[in-house]
């Protein structure tokens, strides 16, 4: 997996064509370090979604709703 940050005119429309998935931080254009970590915050709460998250001590159970983004302890 390779992330590509582009400059503020955006990337060469060759390599656009050959990356096999696109992402944007929309129309602004946003100094590297920064979509350094926001990138990084993106990635960080794809692996810690709370659908992922392990139980805590104690808790034998786990309701989710059907989109996952809220969870309730049981």
């Amino acid at each position: 997996m390779v992330f590509i940050i582009g400059a503020a005119d955006g990337l060469a429309p060759g390599l656009r064509q050959k990356a096999g998935l696109a992402v944007s931080f929309g129309a602004a254009t946003w100094p590297h370090q920064l979509v350094r970590i926001m990138l990084l915050e993106q990635l960080y709460r794809a692996v810690h979604h709370p659908c992922r998250a392990p139980l805590p001590p104690g808790v034998k159970k786990l309701r989710r709703d059907q989109d996952c983004g809220t969870i309730r302890w049981l």
